[in-house]
């Protein structure tokens, strides 16, 4: 069992106005092998786009190599090695290939295809107003 210091962001989004909520946070994570995770950040601002709510994603590998462990720590000084974050995807990205981006927040393997590639999923936190999304991607290791 181990901890690390995980660093969110950068955010981009702000509320308008800025009092009005939002944020950033890590929705989940994906062991994918050799100390490395993708994970999955999601931003959240209100009244950005006509009162709506607007939630960049973004997915990420992470590295534990050269990070701290820091289960025994009581509190954290700054100073501590953070895990490493490199982006694999913003899924602004995908917007010509889907009509919407939704409010992701899990990512898990899907089946293998008969190609070998194995499969990505990832499904939407629907907020109870809108068709729950779910993208798959194949990829290569």
């Amino acid at each position: 069992v181990a901890e690390y210091v995980y660093p969110i962001g950068p955010r981009t989004l702000v509320s308008e106005p800025a009092d009005a909520g939002g944020g950033i946070g890590l929705n989940d994570l994906l062991y994918i092998g050799d100390g490395r995770f993708l994970s999955v950040e999601r931003q959240w601002a209100s009244g950005v786009t006509g009162g709506e709510a607007s939630r960049p994603v973004q997915m990420y590998e992470v590295g534990l190599e050269g990070a701290d462990n820091i289960i025994d720590v009581d509190a954290l000084t700054g100073d501590e090695a953070a895990v490493s974050k490199r982006l694999v995807l913003d899924f602004d990205d995908l917007l010509d290939r889907v009509e919407r981006i939704g409010s992701h927040e899990a990512v898990v393997f899907g089946p293998v295809l008969e190609d070998g590639r194995r499969t990505l999923i990832l499904v939407e936190d629907n907020d109870f107003d809108r068709p729950t999304q779910v993208l798959a991607f194949a990829i290569n290791e």
